[in-house]
């Protein structure tokens, strides 16, 4: 089976690296960052929809059975693309922050650090919680420039903005996964093969004044359950091989790519 990922550049990196981290060469992989029209943040509903259209054409081109959108303020719009007419099945994040909340109880006020685009959208008013708004136009440039300690910097900035009682937090970009912590150092990128263009609590993360609840460890969890609720285990899997993994961007140099590498190694 071959998954398909994509993101407005190098934060749904997030996302894949948490399958293959689980999966390893059990699946192929594809994944496309639009980084030539980053920040998605910054764009209108039309154009967002415009952009994820012209990516599923390419993931068909690629044949990938599954689309996981690894882009939070596209994914506030997927629900108005029509795409009876692919051969893939669409998992947005959107989708699952709702199904999550829906059976989930939260009692406090949970914030969501997010993209303008996504704040705008409303859609996590449809989320069953009581969700505290922001939103933080300032860490997907400095995640995109390979700048991750300004990046820190800011998110921490952020933080110390919130109410005191707040103590949940939505990891509502896919890039912000990059600011909460240090990239983990592995040895993934020995057994990847990137093309010339190119934990142990499965729902949050901690330190040591918020829990973090991040969508990229969601996607895996509904992917998961997926498997035996959709047939895909009727997939024949790979077993004992190199990851095949595919990367491309829209927008790329050698120092752009070693960047992606360092964050899914």
């Amino acid at each position: 089976m071959k998954l398909g990922f994509y993101d407005s550049g190098l934060g749904g990196l997030s996302v894949l690296r948490e399958f293959v981290e689980k999966y390893q060469s059990r699946y192929s992989y594809v994944y496309f960052g639009d980084s030539a029209r980053a920040p998605y943040g910054t764009k209108s509903p039309e154009q967002l929809k415009s952009y994820v259209v012209e990516i599923a054409d390419y993931m068909q081109e690629k044949e990938v059975d599954v689309l996981i959108s690894a882009c939070n303020s596209s994914s506030m719009y997927l629900a108005e693309i029509d795409f009876d007419d692919y051969f893939f099945q669409v998992i947005s994040l959107n989708d699952v922050m709702t199904k999550h909340f829906a059976e989930t109880n939260y009692d406090e006020q949970v914030a969501l650090l997010a993209t303008q685009a996504t704040i705008d959208s409303g859609r996590y008013i449809d989320w069953n919680v009581d969700i505290h708004p922001v939103a933080c136009t300032d860490l997907v440039p400095a995640v995109e420039a390979g700048d991750l300690e300004l990046g820190r910097e800011r998110w921490q900035a952020h933080l110390e903005q919130l109410p005191e009682d707040i103590k949940q937090v939505i990891i509502g970009c896919t890039h912000y996964a990059f600011l909460t912590s240090e990239v983990p150092e592995g040895s993934l990128r020995r057994s990847v093969i990137l093309s010339p263009e190119g934990r142990q609590d499965p729902i949050a993360s901690q330190d040591d004044s918020y829990k973090y609840i991040d969508p990229a460890k969601l996607v895996l969890e509904q992917f998961e359950a997926s498997i035996f609720d959709d047939g895909l285990l009727n997939y024949q899997c790979k077993k004992d091989q190199e990851i095949e993994l595919d990367v491309y961007f829209s927008k790329s140099d050698s120092d752009y790519i070693n960047l992606a590498m360092s964050l899914i190694a």
